[in-house]
């Protein structure tokens, strides 16, 4: 089983302009970050930014490319001259990247009525977010920090409020971190559950 849960407490955002909760954690070295938690409304600025992250991280971790390596992001491979990257043994995916970047985009789109979508945002600018989940009750869509605040557990805990943390779990999108920051859990990917709603 992964490791223990993060020290969580509750509070009210002091002076914030809603009643979304914050959420104290202790994170590396000690130090304790606090994150508001909240929900996407309908036409929120950071579905477009829960969109941009989902569609491109598929465009560079394609469903198509059998290679991916967990120690390797397409974002830290060598360009080539010709703009691609290809270290030995990668393979990119036999999509096109701008058709890939377009159709997962509507996909994305048809899904995301059926999810749980949980933001973990600045205390003091609920639209500045550091990091998101997407989940159903069954299926870990996809996951996200923003690099700065990893390794405060902000990860573990959406992980943890999905309802989806144990020794497997289901996700749909794929990527070398997801297996890095939890190589304790056994993911079972299946790309087909964003096509689930269909």
């Amino acid at each position: 089983m992964p490791e223990e849960s993060p020290m969580i407490s509750r509070t009210s955002a002091a002076g914030s302009r809603s009643t979304d909760p914050c959420v104290t954690l202790d994170g590396r070295d000690g130090e304790q970050i606090q994150v508001l938690v909240r929900s996407p409304e309908p036409d929120d600025q950071a579905l477009g930014l829960v969109l941009d992250c989902m569609t491109r991280s598929a465009a560079d971790h394609s469903p198509w490319n059998q290679y991916l390596r967990s120690d390797i992001s397409v974002s830290d491979m060598p360009v080539k001259l010709d703009g691609s990257r290809r270290p030995g043994g990668y393979q990119p995916s036999p999509v096109p990247r701008g058709i890939h970047l377009r159709h997962h985009d509507t996909l994305l789109k048809k899904l995301f009525p059926f999810t749980d979508i949980t933001l973990i945002c600045d205390p003091d600018s609920r639209d500045t977010v550091w990091g998101f989940s997407v989940s159903e009750v069954d299926c870990l869509h996809f996951i996200y920090v923003k690099s700065a605040f990893r390794r405060f557990g902000l990860g573990s805990w959406l992980l943890r409020e999905t309802g989806l943390w144990g020794d497997e779990v289901v996700m749909s999108h794929r990527t070398p971190a997801l297996y890095r920051a939890w190589p304790g859990i056994r993911w079972l990917w299946n790309p087909y559950r964003m096509m689930a709603w269909n």
